[in-house]
């Protein structure tokens, strides 16, 4: 994260997803060290489009159903996130799933943003193995068990 203002930007390609096989849910391993464990000046979040990258919505923090944003970005620092929910601090590895529920049927990119103030500076945000999934019915599979002390 650098110590000047800055608003950096991991843009997905556009995909379609399902209306079908609910829930989606996109999970993914983060870490990350912004300017300090117990204030907000620097902060990452999750975002979403469906108009091609026009526009812009952050995902919020009741569809991250695990390890959601911890804290708000401090405004005063010229932070371009400034007064929004955000990963912020210092976190070891943690794996996040989102609820993509509301987007079904739609074309979407999800963009991973992080917003950095002019006070400090730090390490970073890691992403790692970030998976798009719905869930499926698997077949039921029926098995006959002959038990020889069963049979006479």
């Amino acid at each position: 994260v650098p110590s000047v203002i800055a608003d950096q930007r991991l843009v997905s390609p556009a995909f379609t997803l399902p209306t079908v096989d609910l829930p989606l849910s996109l999970s993914f391993w983060h870490r990350w060290t912004f300017d300090s464990p117990s204030s907000c000046n620097d902060g990452g979040i999750l975002e979403v489009s469906t108009n091609g990258g026009s526009s812009w919505i952050q995902l919020g923090a009741s569809k991250l159903l695990t390890n959601p944003y911890n804290g708000t970005v401090k405004s005063g620092v010229f932070n371009p996130l400034a007064g929004k929910s955000a990963w912020c601090g210092v976190s070891d590895w943690v794996w996040t799933v989102a609820d993509l529920g509301d987007y079904a049927g739609q074309t979407v990119l999800l963009r991973f943003r992080l917003g950095s103030g002019n006070s400090g500076s730090a390490e970073g945000w890691y992403l790692d193995d970030v998976k798009l999934q719905s869930c499926f019915a698997e077949p039921v599979e029926q098995y006959l068990i002959n038990l020889p002390w069963l049979s006479r």
